[in-house]
């Protein structure tokens, strides 16, 4: 779909809920793009960024990303504690910001003459 067009229909009063049951091709659609309450970090960085500078009841510009391009609206903000699945999504996202780099910056090797999990 074109999300310019289906932005500047939001824009001009078409229902966001709507055009995402009819357009969207994500897991979303059926709810009308409803994702749910969300916190910055469980979001790549330009996805969040793209939320996050949308003014509560508009619609954001058109954001593409590898994988796809998105269109928001954000209809609320308020400060929440995460719990549960997102809770532990957060906790892995950051985990994994920290880890990744050190992984990374050191080489291991196997010494094959000592390593009992070999035969």
């Amino acid at each position: 779909p074109d999300l310019a067009a289906i932005k500047a229909q939001v824009d001009g009063g078409a229902d966001f809920a709507t055009l995402a049951r009819d357009f969207s091709e994500g897991s979303e659609a059926s709810r009308g793009g409803d994702i749910g309450w969300i916190a910055r970090s469980q979001l790549e960085e330009v996805l969040g960024a793209a939320i996050f500078a949308t003014e509560i009841g508009k619609t954001s510009d058109v954001v593409s990303i590898e994988g796809g391009q998105y269109l928001f609206q954000v209809t609320k903000e308020e400060e929440r504690t995460p719990e549960g699945l997102q809770l532990d999504e957060i906790r892995a996202r950051a985990f994994s910001a920290w880890y990744d780099p050190k992984k990374a910056a050191v080489d291991v090797t196997r010494d094959e003459a000592i390593d009992t999990s070999a035969s």
